[in-house]
């Protein structure tokens, strides 16, 4: 992983900010993980499965089930939500952090980073274009990993990334 140190204002007053050593280490604890689920084998969830995982008070209850069309053309159902951080370079650490595991699952989300705000569509191409196993497993992660980095409760996705961002005025 690479390291990179800055400073900014706040880290001369005291104030909040993602240092090196912290992010190498949850990156670590995160990349020790060694039970990802194998890609090929991936297996569609039943309805029942899924509404179970995204009942409110679960671990997901804060990510919904969102239709939407790829940039292929293929109809899709995904896991969505998003996350907010404090400021974006926590929002980019996360991100980051989590590039390993899912480069080892080999399990890619459709994800962007919009100032402090990650969003994150979650399905699998295999299945269908629908959620999967893999995707609760990632979206498990995903929830463990932005809560380490102060993760705001957020907000559940609908429509695609980029109209979600225009809708919401976030800064670029």
């Amino acid at each position: 992983m690479p390291s990179f140190d800055f400073q900014d204002d706040r880290s001369q007053q005291g104030g909040p900010i993602t240092g090196r050593v912290a992010v190498e280490g949850l990156a670590r604890q995160v990349r020790s993980t060694k039970n990802f689920p194998d890609h090929r084998n991936a297996r569609l969830l039943t309805e029942a499965e899924l509404l179970d995982a995204l009942t409110p008070g679960t671990q997901l209850a804060a990510w919904s089930l969102t239709d939407f069309v790829t940039t292929s053309g293929a109809h899709a159902t995904a896991m969505a939500r998003s996350f907010v951080f404090a400021d974006f370079p926590t929002a980019l650490a996360f991100m980051q952090t989590m590039a390993d595991p899912i480069e080892a699952m080999q399990h890619h989300p459709l994800w962007e980073n919009s100032w402090r705000t990650v969003r994150v569509k979650l399905f699998t191409w295999s299945v269908g274009h629908k959620v999967s196993n893999l995707d609760l497993y990632l979206a498990r992660l995903m929830e463990s990993v932005a809560k380490e980095f102060g993760a705001e409760k957020g907000e559940k996705v609908v429509g695609t990334l980029n109209e979600q961002s225009q809708s919401n005025g976030e800064k670029a």
